[in-house]
């Protein structure tokens, strides 16, 4: 990749997960708004109720994400809600 390939974009996706990571610090490439980096899916438990006094779980796939983005561009409370 060029600085060309970046060049009039605003937001970039990242995938660190593809090589097993699962938290990244992404770093904006300037003129860009924001940036994510997208983890490894991995299986987890689900807590999705009870029976009596059973507990009941099941595994679903997570990821894991990490979201860069400039405050001066993208205020804070529309990135979380975007997240």
């Amino acid at each position: 990749m060029t600085q060309e390939d970046f060049n009039h974009a605003t937001f970039s996706v990242s995938s660190v997960g593809n090589i097993g990571g699962k938290y990244f610090v992404p770093t904006i490439l300037r003129p860009q708004a924001a940036i994510i980096a997208i983890g490894k899916a991995v299986k987890v438990p689900k807590y999705v109720g009870h029976h009596g006094s059973a507990h009941t779980w099941e595994p679903i796939d997570s990821i894991s994400f990490s979201i860069t983005a400039d405050h001066r561009i993208l205020d804070g409370a529309t990135v979380a809600r975007f997240s």
